[in-house]
């Protein structure tokens, strides 16, 4: 109920009745709800601004292993967005997305092994992780790959081409 207001699907959108809906899914446990929550709280959209409420509830959805909670509590977590910042756990929540195949999560890993922010640099990672974002549509990793491929050895180009070519996404 708490989607067809925030859609306005066949109901009048309304956010604050959208909020209401899914704080009541959100608390019986539905991951979907938890995340949807997060993001309004994160917006202030539909309720009070609240950043550490977002982290609360996204963080309620990553843990049941819901991959775009997980993509967002690892970006919140890489910017320090109501939570202190912390590379290594970004890196950790964005790994579990990005195995999933969350475009935003595996470019944001890419990009991690590319500055070595919570992770050792490494280029083949990197070209990895920007590779199969892209590969998924990712504008941003379409762009940094040129740049990192440039820096690879010809055996380290074809490792990380095999690396591609072995990723199968978990669910």
């Amino acid at each position: 109920i708490g989607r067809k207001y925030d859609d306005g699907d066949g109901v009048p959108k309304n956010s604050t009745n959208a909020a209401k809906w899914y704080g009541e899914a959100a608390s019986e446990g539905v991951p979907m709800a938890q995340l949807y929550l997060g993001m309004m709280y994160y917006t202030g959209n539909g309720v009070s601004q609240d950043h550490a409420q977002a982290v609360r509830w996204v963080k309620k959805a990553a843990v049941k292993g819901f991959a775009e909670a997980q993509t967002m509590l690892g970006l919140m977590y890489r910017e320090g967005d109501g939570i202190q910042e912390d590379d290594a756990e970004s890196c950790k929540w964005l790994n579990k997305a990005a195995g999933q195949g969350i475009a935003d999560a595996q470019s944001a890993l890419g990009e991690m092994y590319r500055d070595g922010a919570g992770v050792q640099k490494d280029p083949v990672q990197s070209f990895k992780w920007f590779t199969l974002a892209a590969g998924n549509g990712d504008e941003s990793a379409k762009t940094n790959l040129p740049a990192i491929e440039s820096k690879l050895s010809a055996q380290e180009l074809s490792e990380a081409r095999r690396l591609v070519s072995d990723f199968k996404p978990f669910m």
